[in-house]
């Protein structure tokens, strides 16, 4: 099938991947309907309240979303790679959908994703899924705390968490020309400041937050993200607010220091 379908079909295609997601189906269906979503991700990000496809609604939605936490939740302390890159990828695609974001919270996709950081080490090896993870995290942990959704924080100094924000930045360098680098970083920096790490943040985060403040504002670099298609007006959004983390990472950082 192309897609979701056709128009007539859209719906029926969406229930069908939500029942082989049922906590009662075989890891291989769950699977098979996991890879059947990451083909169509993008179609199913771009769906809002004010676009419905016919016979589609919100509740539908809901209901995928459900579907989808069940089956990354029957899988919780494996590690999968195949399959956490997929959840991923789709959740990645989806929370740029504000819509989407509210709905993945309901559903704790937020305490998926922190999950999989402690669980699935080869975000540790590849900066570009470790940057979508981050910024799911980022963006989803907003929705959280605007409506009051618990979920449960990091609680160690050797936990990866840092290990993570910290390789996202160092290598943000290399997003150069990429608007979802540009577009994630509001959430990657509210990723940076949040509490879902309960403990001490390591100095070298901000000196690798320092070092990609210093990149954006290159002018070379700036060219390049224009003329790949990314407004000038988003490229200073988000030096700004990688300015801003700046600073308040000098003033956690200050009494240390004293």
């Amino acid at each position: 099938m192309r897609g979701l379908g056709s128009p007539a079909k859209k719906s029926s295609y969406i229930k069908s991947l939500i029942r082989c997601m049922d906590a009662t189906r075989p890891c291989r269906v769950q699977h098979a309907a996991l890879r059947a979503i990451y083909e169509v991700r993008d179609e199913l990000a771009s769906i809002t309240s004010s676009s419905m496809p016919e016979d589609i609604n919100a509740e539908l939605l809901d209901e995928l979303s459900g579907a989808l936490s069940t089956a990354m939740q029957n899988h919780d302390g494996g590690l999968d790679a195949s399959r956490d890159l997929k959840y991923i990828h789709i959740i990645f695609a989806m929370t740029k959908n504000v819509e989407w974001c509210q709905r993945l919270t309901s559903h704790c996709h937020l305490q998926r994703c922190i999950d999989l950081v402690a669980v699935d080490t080869v975000i540790m090896h590849d900066w570009a899924v470790g940057f979508y993870l981050t910024v799911i995290i980022g963006r989803l942990y907003t929705v959280s705390n605007n409506n009051n959704i618990a979920f449960d924080s990091l609680p160690t100094q050797n936990h990866p968490w840092w290990t993570l924000i910290k390789n996202t930045w160092m290598h943000a360098r290399y997003n150069v020309g990429n608007d979802d680098y540009i577009n994630g970083i509001t959430a990657l920096v509210t990723a940076t400041r949040s509490n879902i790490f309960s403990g001490e943040q390591p100095a070298d985060v901000t000196n690798k937050v320092q070092e990609a403040l210093d990149d954006l504002q290159r002018p070379d670099r700036q060219a390049t993200f224009v003329e790949s298609g990314v407004a000038q007006a988003a490229v200073e959004a988000a030096i700004s607010s990688v300015k801003d983390l700046c600073d308040y990472l000098g003033r956690v950082e200050q009494p240390k220091t004293s």
